[in-house]
């Protein structure tokens, strides 16, 4: 029994053993761990401590702290410390930034800026012999004619019957389509005659040999505005050898409207309404007959086939009117051939109006308001490539303040106003009633945020 507990003893020694022999391994390990945390951990701190002595080195620099101060702090304090350099480091680094960027911009500007004054500086040399050295010779329908000055607030048609006797109203007004067949070609000659609203025969029994004279004169003259047509037969049109009176003008054309020869369309300017007389299909098949050639292209034609509507058109031709009126020109022309531009990349520019100063040319855009930002938007940006000052005129004071007004400052928030400056741009907005008292309603100086209101006379802007 005795040897038995004794082998029992020394088998409990022995797992004892090898059990401490174990945990001693397993001390051993730990403690080569602990060693090599220890060291990693001192290379970390010794590498933290580097690099934040590294971002506080311009503070070392300037002597705002030492070394001593540095090795005295504890690692919050110095993460703390090396926080708040790099914040202000990063404040600097966005403050350089910003700075570069906005002298890039401003150098941007600066370029474009001369550019656009090289480009308007070109656009005057290349126009300069044609300008300066070619005669304008001012066309016959362009030659001033009665205007009916009315006031822009008050709505048209109240005041008719004021001006009622300078046209031919009522009944036989109408409008219509002013389509041709083509530049040089005689139109379909159509013989049935129940295709017209009258019977041919019928309408040529009551016409006279001053109702043929009368109609030939004014188709081959091409003139479309009643006061113009009834001067125009005044002064040509006699009567059994008599000069015909202005009654009898009055009675003459209101006969040939009666007879639907011609018809009669009512235009408004902003500063005048008046009619325009125009040839019907009756009108050209009987002209055609009896003359044996084409009808000329009316006034009212051309304007509408070169200025989109009549509107429009008559408007140009009013303001250029205005300007000739003030005597500061050589010429004043609303031809789209004769002011088209040439620019880059193929593209044109085609002002309404322009006119030839003694030593420079400017360039005036007839605005109704009908234009998308975008498109009124590009216009702008070819006119400042050819002329530093952009002259608008509308027909009337609500065109002016709800609609161009808005759009041109919409302009200028998009290209930005420093870069406008640059270019020496000035855009000014008026009414065309405004213009003849020789004042614009805005003058949008690039220097300036918001646009100022000038009384000065339009005629002695410099």
């Amino acid at each position: 029994m005795a040897d038995r507990s004794n082998k029992e003893l020394e088998l409990i020694i022995r797992r004892l053993e090898t059990q401490l022999e174990s945990k001693n391994e397993q001390i051993a390990e730990l403690n080569e761990f602990i060693r090599t945390a220890t060291d990693n951990t001192q290379e970390l701190i010794k590498n933290f401590r580097a690099f934040c002595i590294r971002v506080l080195e311009s503070e070392l620099a300037y002597g705002d702290i030492t070394s001593r101060d540095l090795e005295a702090m504890s690692l919050n304090e110095l993460l703390s410390r090396a926080r708040n350099m790099l914040r202000q480091n990063q404040e600097k680094a966005r403050s350089i930034y910003d700075t570069f960027k906005e002298r890039l911009t401003q150098k941007n500007q600066m370029i474009q800026g001369l550019t656009d004054q090289v480009s308007q500086l070109k656009i005057m040399l290349d126009n300069a012999e044609k300008m300066f050295t070619t005669p304008f010779e001012e066309p016959q329908d362009m030659k001033r004619t009665a205007a009916y000055m009315l006031d822009t607030d008050t709505p048209l048609e109240a005041l008719r019957p004021a001006i009622a006797s300078t046209t031919i109203a009522g009944e036989n007004e109408r409008v219509v389509d002013l389509t041709e067949n083509g530049e040089g070609e005689l139109p379909s000659l159509i013989t049935k005659g129940k295709m017209y609203v009258q019977d041919l025969d019928n309408i040529t029994g009551q016409m006279k040999e001053v109702h043929w004279e009368a109609l030939r004169l004014i188709v081959e003259s091409g003139v479309s505005e009643l006061s113009v047509a009834r001067k125009l037969l005044i002064e040509k049109l006699t009567d059994e050898n008599e000069p015909v009176s202005t009654d009898k003008s009055f009675r003459i054309l209101k006969q040939l409207v009666t007879l639907m020869i011609f018809t009669q369309i009512k235009v408004s300017t902003g500063m005048r309404w008046f009619m325009v007389l125009n040839l019907t299909d009756i009108g050209t098949r009987l002209y055609m007959e009896r003359y044996r050639k084409p009808p000329a292209e009316t006034e009212y034609q051309r304007i509408v086939r070169e200025h989109e509507n009549a509107e429009h058109g008559y408007i140009i031709k009013d303001v250029c009117q205005i300007l000739r009126d003030t005597g500061r020109y050589r010429s004043v022309s609303m031809s789209r051939r004769g002011n088209t531009i040439q620019l880059t990349e193929g593209r044109s520019c085609i002002p309404d109006i322009v006119c030839c100063l003694p030593n420079g040319i400017e360039y005036y855009e007839v605005e109704c308001g009908n234009h998308h930002q975008s498109d009124f938007s590009e216009k702008c940006n070819k006119l400042k490539g050819i002329t530093q000052n952009l002259f608008f005129v509308t027909p009337n004071r609500e065109t002016t303040e709800k609609k161009l007004k808005p759009q041109i400052e919409q302009w200028i928030k998009e290209c930005g106003r420093s870069l406008l400056a640059m270019s020496g741009i000035t855009v000014y907005l008026t009414s065309i009633s405004e213009l003849a008292a020789q004042r614009w309603t805005y003058v949008f100086d690039m220097k300036k945020e918001e646009p100022i209101y000038t009384a000065a006379p339009a005629a002695k802007k410099k």
